[in-house]
Formats: structure tokens, sequence, C-alpha cells
């Protein structure tokens, strides 16, 4: 289990990649800096509640989660810090108003099926191949 600041530290800020590679067993990495939504620790600054599941040998993101920041006040502070225009989000700010703690995760099925099966490359599973920049021939 690692921050990605210790990450960060070790790999460079494309951490990933590389320390899949030099990993031969799955870890977490913690904390990492991503979407305003994701909660902010309220007593540690600049460290999130979240976490990723990293297969090794260069497999790459397994599971990807967050507790999710229900602050109204604190998630227009977040907004404005990332320079994000608050009007691209005004309809998620008008129901930000309820929301209630909450927290989740997702696994990427195909990037499982991929390390399972150790294929080379996402699209090798997938039943349509689905590759950013890729033309498919019909």
């Amino acid at each position: 289990m690692y921050t990605t600041h210790e990450l960060e530290s070790r790999y460079g800020p494309g951490w990933e990649d590389a320390a899949s590679r030099a990993h031969d067993q799955p870890f977490w990495a913690l904390c990492h800096r991503r979407e305003f939504y994701d909660r902010e620790d309220p007593t540690d600054p600049g460290h999130f509640l979240n976490y990723d599941l990293i297969y090794p040998s260069g497999y790459g993101e397994a599971l990807s989660g967050a507790e999710r920041e229900w602050e109204v006040q604190r998630i227009r502070n977040r907004i404005a810090r990332d320079g994000i225009p608050p009007a691209a989000y005004r309809a998620y700010l008008e129901v930000a108003h309820g929301l209630i703690p909450s927290a989740g995760a997702g696994f990427g099925v195909e990037r499982l099926l991929r390390f399972l099966v150790k294929a080379p490359h996402v699209g090798d599973v997938q039943l349509f191949r689905r590759v950013p920049g890729e033309v498919v021939a019909l």
C-alpha cells in the first residue's frame, strides 16, 4: 500500500505504468488528486480519500474508488481552486445540496479479463475492439 505522493517520488508523475511493472503482486495506491468530487481529507489538506488497486507486471489499474465530497461549499471551493467553470456543473451544484456521505468503487471487467488471461492489450479481450485512435474495419 502506497500513497501517490510516495509513488510519484519513486517513479515520477506518470508512476502507474512503472510501478505496475516493478511489482509482482497487486498493490493499493491511495490519495490521488483527481476530480473535484473526490473528497479531500478535511484533517489533512492535499490528501484525498480515494484509492486504486493496481495489477502487477504492467497490467495497470484494476479498480478505482473514492469517498465522494458531499459538502456543497467544499465542492464549490474545489471547482474554483481547480479553475473549472462553475457553469459547466450548474445542474450538479443544484442537486449537491441534497448529497449525503457516500463512497464507491468500480472494477474494469475488460481489464480484469486482460489480467487473468495475460493478454498484451485490453483491446485483445474486447468483443468489439474499442481502442482510442484505432479505426475499426468492418
